[in-house]
């Protein structure tokens, strides 16, 4: 990947180098070129503002799925020992487990 002082660097490549993901080669050819031009350091500046604006968009979804996954395990956890405790229960008082399945299916409902 070469440009001269004619040729720029597509988006693309720009974008690749703000993610840190060319080779030390492409890296050096790429920041020689970004000294000299003004166009290369604007497509560097637009990839770096988009990647930020992801990286923020991606902690403000982590930010809102956390409480409803987290509200969602603490139920199902509920649930499963809630159903433990009645099988539990069917195996000590030997409570045939289909009048246990009926009564959860009657308290869950």
């Amino acid at each position: 990947m070469n440009a001269g002082f004619d040729r720029h660097f597509p988006a693309e490549a720009w974008e690749e180098y703000a993610l840190g993901m060319p080779s030390e080669e492409d890296c050096t050819s790429m920041e020689e070129h970004l000294l000299i031009c003004p166009a290369c350091q604007d497509l560097l500046a637009q990839a770096d503002e988009y990647i930020e604006i992801a990286k923020a968009a991606l902690a403000r979804t982590r930010r809102r799925l956390s409480k409803p996954v987290a509200v969602a395990a603490t139920l199902a956890s509920v649930v499963l020992c809630f159903w433990l405790s009645l099988e539990f229960a069917a195996a000590i008082w030997q409570v045939p487990t289909v009048a246990i399945h009926s009564v959860s299916r009657l308290l869950t409902a």
